[in-house]
């Protein structure tokens, strides 16, 4: 199985009067009987230096004797588009699993680079992995307890003394969860990705979803495109969790003086011990350990928390949830964002999304723990092949 992801492009040509460039790409994969098979991206308009983030569908069989070509074409409302630039890439710079190549683009008769003295580049990503059979075969030999759903593309493999199992289903991308099978939560179970940002979908309910055989009370997504090359950076953290406050937003929002509904200009007037951001119309309560974002722009509500630096490196988590809403999202960030003006800055958030007006903030409860005995996993451990 061949993946390939197209991410972007750079100094490409001028190549309209008026403007730039309206760049899209085709990309030509080699598959059996002397044939291409061809993707194509979206037009990225007026841009020299486009970013499609063009994931191709899955190859099965590719030709490897033949070169992968990408061709970057100018799209003209009238009449017929231009051939601008292209590449052939040998599968011998292929089979190695990379996180994003660099490669030069050789530009047609006419055209020339943008800038002067710099190449015209595509970075793309790309892996030949094998097919969900052969994974399957690799997989079972070195885990115990595995279950395969064959129809839907996907493995379970149960992660060693803990009720959680890893699912990993096959498809366009690879897709990663956590599946939690005990009844009365044990402790947190995470995806890291060092030097990554990440947006993980928690799923919970104390009734059990039945899912592969399995009684799942909680459901742990990693919200992000994958290819099979992607797992090399990717660990499974386990931890035991002790609580060290747990609080209900009302509680928190009431101390800085929120008594009722308010309009932004009214709240930024009667509340205390606030940071105010007029251009989104944001305001941050700052407390000891973590803030509340409150916002007025849009027209249902998102419920945003963070966790103070430096206390994600320290080892404390911290989440929230709405009493009738069986998800939450936490979001990591390799680089630390900052809570305006305040020289303070966030590694994690933790957000109920979309919840419909009105709702009370006493139904929202703030959890702060410190995790303890974490045990990390590389994903490699259970599905390398």
């Amino acid at each position: 199985m061949f993946h390939f992801k197209l991410h972007s492009a750079s100094n490409l040509p001028k190549a309209d009067t008026i403007g730039s460039i309206d760049g899209y790409a085709l990309v030509k994969i080699p598959i059996s009987g002397g044939l291409y098979t061809e993707f194509k991206t979206s037009v990225v308009k007026n841009s020299y230096d486009p970013k499609w983030k063009f994931t191709c569908p899955i190859v099965h069989n590719p030709d490897t004797s033949r070169d992968v070509i990408v061709v970057i074409m100018d799209h003209d409302k009238v009449g017929q588009n231009d051939f601008v630039c292209h590449c052939r890439i040998s599968f011998v710079n292929l089979l190695t699993p990379c996180r994003k190549n660099t490669w030069k683009l050789e530009c047609e008769k006419g055209f020339s680079p943008q800038r002067k003295g710099e190449d015209c580049l595509i970075k793309f990503s790309s892996c030949l992995s094998p097919s969900f059979e052969q994974l399957v075969e690799s997989v079972k030999s070195k885990n115990e307890e595995t279950i395969v759903d064959s129809a839907k593309k996907q493995i379970l493999v149960k992660i060693p003394s803990t009720g959680y199992y890893l699912r990993a289903k096959y498809g366009k991308n690879l897709s990663l969860s956590i599946y939690d099978t005990m009844q009365e939560r044990a402790g947190l179970a995470e995806f890291v990705i060092p030097e990554h940002n990440s947006i993980v979908k928690n799923h919970f309910s104390s009734l059990p979803d039945t899912l592969n055989g399995l009684k799942v009370y909680r459901q742990i997504k990693l919200k992000k495109q994958l290819i099979p090359s992607d797992i090399s950076n990717i660990q499974i953290g386990i931890s035991q969790l002790s609580t060290v406050l747990e609080t209900k937003e009302g509680d928190v929002t009431r101390n800085h003086g929120w008594t009722g509904s308010f309009s932004y200009q009214e709240a930024k007037k009667v509340l205390k011990n606030v940071i105010c951001d007029d251009g989104p119309q944001t305001i941050y309560m700052i407390e000891d350990y973590f803030f509340i974002k409150c916002d007025w722009d849009s027209s249902n509500g998102d419920e945003v928390i963070g966790l103070l630096d430096p206390f994600k490196s320290q080892g404390y988590h911290l989440e929230n949830k709405y009493s009738s809403k069986r998800e939450f999202y936490v979001k990591t960030f390799a680089k630390p964002k900052n809570v305006l003006g305040t020289g303070k800055t966030y590694s994690l958030t933790s957000e109920v999304k979309d919840l419909e007006y009105p709702y009370s903030l006493s139904d929202i409860t703030i959890t702060l723990s410190k995790k303890q005995d974490t045990q990390c996993y590389p994903l490699s451990k259970f599905l390398s092949h």
